[in-house]
């Protein structure tokens, strides 16, 4: 079968989760099939991983047309509504699902977010890569409290103005933050490291070094940071408006609301650090679950 995907990976790059799951599926997926990233003739299958044209892949219009033409179907995955000030991706996702024949939320939030109704979709959540176990301690004591965060966006709504203000009130004697990814050009630190962005084992390593992953992310659809931190075995700071994340993450951490509740939470954590290190250590799943979720479905279509 022919299966063309609407957005071709990324390699070797630091780029976002949602990459590393179209890298993934592609993998997987061409060991009896083939995967095309350009229309032409003979697809079987549409993959639409965004609606919007870019140089990675046409838009919507030209995939259902093809698709009404062919008698094709569209699977499209939603792991991007626009929440993140993008109205335009939120009103193309909005419009585009109503004309795909499976849609894939990566959250029920997410799907409650576009206020989807209908009953053909599946909730298929996100899944960290198995490197990011590969570094992960087991030690269940720490003196001073390493905290780390990431983001490779530079989108006010990954949580900047919490990651600034915890910047200037943090002690640096008691606790260190180290943010790794993109920072927007008007946001600098004082007491803080910034890192650039990393890639796979590097990022996993570094990650690993830390006690105490902040996220501050809000209204996100389907988190990766999150699960990668978790994967490498630290317990995770969330914001209560984080969309997926709560969903995704609960037990392995604690949320807060802003950066004072933010120091509050980072002490608990501190203070009951085992029980917090144990939950983080309990979590096992894998990007292959999620492929395999994936795979399945188009099986099924």
């Amino acid at each position: 079968m022919r299966i063309y995907f609407n957005r071709e990976p990324v390699l070797n790059q630091s780029w976002g989760g949602g990459n590393r799951l179209v890298t993934a599926l592609a993998e997987t997926l061409m060991q009896s099939h083939d995967i095309v990233y350009q229309l032409q003739d003979n697809i079987d299958m549409i993959f639409c991983w965004d609606p919007r044209s870019n140089k990675y892949g046409e838009d919507y219009a030209k995939l259902f047309n093809y698709a009404e033409k062919n008698h094709i179907k569209i699977l499209q995955r939603c792991g991007d509504i626009g929440t993140h000030g993008k109205p335009e991706l939120t009103q193309a996702v909005s419009q585009s699902i109503k004309m795909s024949d499976v849609i894939i939320f990566p959250s029920l939030w997410c799907k409650d977010k576009i206020e989807y109704k209908e009953n053909n979709y599946v909730i298929i959540k996100n899944r960290p890569d198995k490197l990011f176990y590969k570094y992960r301690r087991q030690e269940t004591y720490i003196n001073k409290l390493k905290t780390v965060a990431s983001s490779w966006s530079q989108n006010e709504k990954k949580g900047f103005e919490i990651f600034k203000s915890w910047d200037k009130s943090f002690n640096a004697d008691n606790v260190n933050f180290t943010f790794v990814g993109r920072m927007p050009e008007n946001i600098t630190f004082t007491k803080s490291k910034h890192i650039s962005p990393l890639y796979n084992d590097e990022l996993a390593r570094e990650l690993s070094r830390h006690d105490v992953y902040i996220s501050a992310s809000e209204l996100e659809a389907g988190s990766n940071s999150v699960l990668e931190a978790v994967a490498c075995g630290l317990p995770i700071a969330f914001h209560a408006n984080g969309g997926s994340i709560p969903e995704y993450i609960a037990q392995y951490g604690m949320q807060y609301t802003n950066s004072y509740e933010l120091t509050n939470v980072l002490y608990s954590i501190y203070y009951d650090y085992e029980t917090y290190k144990k939950n983080a250590l309990s979590y096992i799943e894998t990007i292959d679950e999620t492929v395999k979720e994936v795979v399945d479905v188009i099986k099924q279509m």
